[in-house]
Formats: C-alpha cells, sequence, structure tokens
C-alpha cells in the first residue's frame, strides 16, 4: 500500500485542533458539566493524549487505505466515506460504552457528534489529497 505520511500528519494535526476546539471552545461547559465537574476541575494527563494520537493515526491510516482501495477521489467523496466511517463505525461504540458507563445523553451527543465530524473531517483531507504524492511503503 502506498502511504502518504504527509497526508496523515496533516489528518493528525486536523483532529488534534478540532478535539482541542470541541472540548475547550465549543462544548468545555457543557461536557464538564454533564461529567459533573467544572472545566478547571480536568486537569490534562499525558496519557490520554498519547492516545488520542495514536487513534487519530489509526483512523487516518484507515480512511487512507480505504480510499486507496476504492480509488475515491475528491474532498466530496472523501467526505462522504468518512461521514459514514464516522457515523457507522466509530460513533455507535463511543456511545454504547459510555452509555454503560452511566454518562448523560449530554456527553454521548458530544463525544458521538465529534467522532462522526473527526471522520469526515479526515475523509475530507485525504480525499482531496493528490493521489501521486503517495510514497511506496
Amino acid at each position: 500500500m502506498r502511504i502518504n505520511w504527509l497526508a496523515i500528519l496533516v489528518a493528525l494535526i486536523a483532529q488534534q485542533v478540532l478535539g482541542y476546539c470541541w472540548y475547550t471552545v465549543l462544548f468545555a461547559n457543557a461536557w464538564a458539566a454533564g461529567l459533573g465537574k467544572r472545566p478547571e476541575d480536568l486537569a490534562p494527563t499525558p496519557g490520554p493524549f498519547v492516545l488520542a494520537i495514536l487513534g487519530a493515526v489509526l483512523l487516518a491510516i484507515g480512511v487512507h487505505w480505504i480510499i486507496q482501495r476504492t480509488s475515491l477521489q475528491g474532498v466530496k467523496a472523501g467526505a462522504l466515506l468518512g461521514l459514514c466511517i464516522g457515523f457507522f463505525i466509530t460513533m455507535p461504540p463511543v456511545v454504547v460504552h459510555e452509555a454503560f458507563l452511566g454518562h448523560p445523553a449530554v456527553i454521548l451527543a458530544i463525544d458521538g457528534v465529534k467522532e462522526v465530524v473527526t471522520a469526515l473531517l479526515v475523509g475530507a483531507i485525504l480525499g482531496a489529497w493528490p493521489k501521486k504524492l503517495a510514497v511506496k511503503d
């Protein structure tokens, strides 16, 4: 498989920026309240960030692999692929897992929709990336 590592890096960075904005700007108060905390109570530790980076790389490689195998091209096709991956593959286990942890609906919605938007973003980025720049791995 030809992997375009620059495209994977851009998708990784985009996912991290989205996550930062999602949980610190857009939904910080609602998310913290859903957890029964205040935003300042949520002190970040390195472990979850390492896992987030690993997960972001794996998602990008997986979407890249599907795009390579299906010959999808363009932002629209990539975004649609990402939307389907997010809605049908990545969001359901997150929501189910969190529901079993007893999280309220607001947490399920914030985290579930974030997974869909993340996959859509990754699909759009990788779908738009020129195929000729990929290097054989």
